[in-house]
């Protein structure tokens, strides 16, 4: 799996601080209890970090993230569903702003915070490249 995020967390490992790879079958089995659909990458990106946080507070939320800093997949999501998110949208991404998977099309979309679309991406790879890199990159020397 390519992903220029590793290749960043490479470079600055003190930068990334990921919660912990997830075995393939218990996340498969988390995500399907929850009826929650997320593109290959993005479960991938699970199996290998678990989400975390990375930059100065941008949360890649986990599925078994800290639930006490608002940092897990599942109670986000249901906070923002209540508060009238779309609920095929499902957050991944908190900090500067919102990123979620659309369940249907399994497009990354930044959000406002009244969720309405900033951008949109094709891949996690597409939205971290040109979403937080752009934002952090120059700032941290990352090549």
């Amino acid at each position: 799996m390519k992903i220029t995020i590793f290749n960043d967390a490479g470079q600055k490992p003190q930068l990334f601080n990921w919660d912990g790879a997830i075995d393939v079958r218990d996340l498969s089995t988390w995500f399907e209890k929850r009826k929650l659909k997320i593109p290959q990458d993005l479960f991938d990106f699970y199996c290998t970090t678990g989400g975390g946080t990375i930059f100065e507070g941008e949360t890649i939320l986990g599925p078994y993230g800290n639930k006490n800093l608002g940092d897990d997949l599942e109670g986000m999501n249901k906070y923002h569903w209540e508060k009238g998110m779309p609920k095929n949208y499902l957050i991944f991404h908190t900090g500067l702003d919102l990123t979620v998977i659309d369940m249907n099309t399994f497009e990354y979309i930044v959000l406002s915070k009244d969720y309405h679309s900033l951008s949109i991406y094709e891949s996690l790879d597409e939205w971290y490249i040109n979403h937080l890199r752009n934002e952090y990159a120059s700032r941290y020397g990352l090549k």
